[in-house]
């Protein structure tokens, strides 16, 4: 069945590529992960993960202008028999800005720090937990120097429950430093926060010749929760070799501080080696967590 799949996928995009005149393309890209995972508190401790992603997209060119196209993913892990289709999304840009439609994330999603490991050992997950509550199917964004912008809610989609959620982010890069705030609201509310959920965030990313470093922090408030999340990560570039610690916690109550450190062995043409190990959990069941396995961009 994958294989079928796959075979089609390129069969639909070379299609593309044979019809496209000087004003419309098609493309396909996307990564691939394999490897072992650890986790010291799961009935089977050591399995052997794999995973898919691939991206589709066509493209095109009006006559004044404005470049328009559709997209949708592709994913495909170990644990599915089909692959599925999500993020399927129609978008139209000019000096506008871009405006897009469909399978969109809340406007704050992009904000966070970088996990450890091929697949990622989980380090960030509390306390990015509430950064992009609420649910989309618009999302408008611009760029105009150093400053970028972004808005996206939840406009007739047919769910009253979405009715009313919106996200905000706004990012300014000045001297290789990024800082961003971010803002999402879910209207019916989180099934943690409760209902009338608000999230800010703010975020810092840069980098200072071999090293880069990300810091995020956010404060959630619902009628059920108030909670916050804060971690960071710190990488250092040797040569083909990266090294990056990493670390995160929230105030929810028994909440352990999570933890971990990582490499990354570029191995060229988009393949490379990763590994992490860390320790992660919540509600006072923190385990020791591990991953060694292969990452390809294609």
């Amino acid at each position: 069945m994958k294989k079928v799949l796959l075979a089609s996928t390129a069969l639909v995009v070379s299609t593309g590529f044979a019809f496209a005149d000087a004003h419309t393309g098609m493309s396909l890209s996307g990564g691939a992960v394999a490897g072992f995972q650890y986790d010291a508190d799961a009935d089977d401790e050591f399995v052997l993960h794999t995973e898919i992603d691939f991206n589709v997209v066509g493209s095109g060119e009006s006559d004044n202008g404005l470049t328009f196209g559709a997209s949708l993913d592709l994913d495909l892990d170990d644990t599915e028999t089909t692959a599925e289709h999500s993020d399927l999304e129609i978008f139209v840009s000019g000096a506008f800005g871009t405006l897009t439609i469909g399978g969109v994330d809340q406007a704050p999603d992009p904000m966070g720090f970088s996990d450890v490991g091929f697949d990622g050992i989980g380090v960030d997950d509390n306390a990015e937990a509430f950064r992009a509550i609420g649910s989309a199917n618009l999302h408008y964004s611009y760029e105009s120097g150093p400053l970028t912008f972004g808005v996206s809610g939840s406009v007739a989609d047919g769910d009253d429950s979405a009715t009313g959620d919106y996200g905000v982010l706004v990012g300014y890069m000045a001297g290789g430093i990024d800082v961003q705030l971010g803002l999402a609201h879910d209207s019916e509310g989180n099934a943690t926060l409760g209902a009338d959920a608000t999230a800010v965030s703010v975020g810092v990313k840069g980098s200072a010749g071999d090293i880069s470093y990300s810091v995020f922090f956010h404060s959630a408030d619902g009628d059920a929760l108030e909670a916050q999340g804060y971690g960071g990560s710190l990488s250092f570039a040797n040569g083909p070799m990266t090294y990056t610690v990493a670390a995160g916690a929230t105030d929810v109550d028994g909440d352990d501080a999570d933890f971990g450190v990582g490499f990354k062995y570029d191995l060229g043409g988009g393949l490379a080696v990763a590994g992490g190990v860390g320790s992660v959990g919540n509600l006072g069941e923190a385990r020791t967590v591990a991953d060694l396995g292969l990452t390809m961009d294609f």
